[in-house]
């Protein structure tokens, strides 16, 4: 919109500078040349700083948006937006979120650095079972055989005994 107002009465930027403040936030500076003075109608030179904002680019917007807002209460300009007020209620809303997001962008890697370490320490007990089951699985038969003796029953069943009490050993927290 600036860029139209601008063509329109021959206007030129002539310097654009911004500074972060001291809280983090952005203040722009906008040198505006070429204006046609109201009362002598000589060339002049106006400053124009905006409103400050976390960003850089949103800082230069409001000083842009503040040169449009002094144009038009000159009546240089005449700005016919119905939707200016619902805009800038976005804009509000918008900024609004942003800021929610930066304080909680910090929550998310916390939350994303424990799940990573729960599940580190899920592949550790995975990793630990798997070697106890292989370790046990020579002493533990899957399926005893129907036709096998009392006493292969009797073995196969004092071996899988020692080895769920080994399986227990190893995953069972020692109390102090």
């Amino acid at each position: 919109m600036f860029a139209l107002a601008a063509k329109e009465l021959k206007l030129t930027i002539q310097s654009e500078a911004s500074t972060q403040t001291d809280d983090g936030m952005f203040v722009s500076r906008l040198t505006l040349g070429n204006m046609l003075a109201r009362v002598s109608y000589d060339i002049e030179t106006k400053e124009f700083i905006g409103s400050a904002a976390i960003s850089k680019n949103l800082a230069i917007e409001n000083a842009y948006h503040s040169i449009l807002k002094y144009l038009e209460n000159e009546k240089r300009i005449e700005i016919d937006d119905y939707n200016a007020e619902r805009v800038s209620e976005l804009k509000a809303d918008m900024l609004f979120s942003k800021t929610w997001l930066m304080l909680f962008e910090d929550k998310a890697k916390k939350l994303k650095q424990d799940i990573s370490a729960k599940n580190t320490a899920l592949q550790r007990f995975f990793h630990s079972f798997n070697s106890v089951c292989l370790e046990t699985s020579s002493m533990v038969p899957l399926l005893a055989c129907k036709q096998a003796s009392p006493a292969k029953k009797e073995h196969a069943s004092r071996r899988f005994a020692a080895a769920a009490t080994q399986i227990r050993r190893r995953f069972t927290p020692s109390c102090p």
